[in-house]
């Protein structure tokens, strides 16, 4: 496995009691893998990973944690993509109002056009640090990388709108860390480069080893 990898396999047995880190991590995951569908009154979330164990860890965060119906999904890859894709649907079973309590509990909020915006994060989801360390932890299991630093020291954060690129930074910065953003073709990139840096973000994610 790549340093990446491991450093993904630390965090995703990294589970936490508090009720509203286990809000910031799942949000963090619906913010970057997630889409909301409206129909007939009934809410649904997909979230959708090239990662069985992210699926698997958002699953059960959500099924334990918030009492809401749902299940994993696996879709085969083409034959030109070996690569499986895990979907975890959300709220097929259950009513659109507990799924409305759901979502506020992981501060998600109808704008004025009705609609759910996942391109942003509301500050109501941060009770204590500890949240915004979760949050982090969610994002890096959903959209990012870090090098093996024996080679060089590389962090980034792959993101597709330039507004949650900044909130997303701004959350980082908050622990002291000198992130920055770069474009890469339609992406936003959040990157660090420090070594100690890097460092300080794995300790902050939960990945001590």
């Amino acid at each position: 496995m790549s340093f990446s990898s491991n450093v993904k396999s630390e965090l995703l047995h990294c589970f936490v009691k508090d009720t509203h880190c286990i809000a910031a991590e799942v949000s963090a995951i619906i913010n970057l893998c997630g889409q909301i569908t409206e129909k007939e009154n009934k809410i649904c979330i997909k979230i959708q990973t090239e990662n069985t164990s992210v699926a698997r860890k958002c699953f059960t965060l959500i099924t334990k944690n918030f009492n809401i119906d749902s299940r994993v999904v696996i879709k085969c890859g083409r034959k030109n993509r070996k690569i499986n894709s895990f979907a975890v649907s959300v709220g097929e079973k259950s009513s659109g109002v507990d799924m409305e309590r759901f979502l506020e509990k992981c501060c998600f909020y109808r704008g004025n056009d009705g609609k759910y915006n996942l391109n942003h994060i509301d500050e109501k989801l941060f009770y204590d640090s500890c949240c915004r360390k979760a949050y982090i932890r969610g994002a890096f299991l959903s959209a990012g990388s870090v090098n093996d630093p024996g080679k060089t020291y590389h962090m980034e954060f792959v993101v597709s709108d330039k507004d949650y690129c900044t909130e997303l930074m701004n959350v980082i910065n908050s622990f002291g860390i000198e992130a920055k953003s770069i474009i890469r073709k339609e992406h936003y990139v959040i990157y660090i480069k420090d070594g100690e840096q890097i460092a300080d973000m794995l300790n902050i994610m939960g990945a001590h080893v």
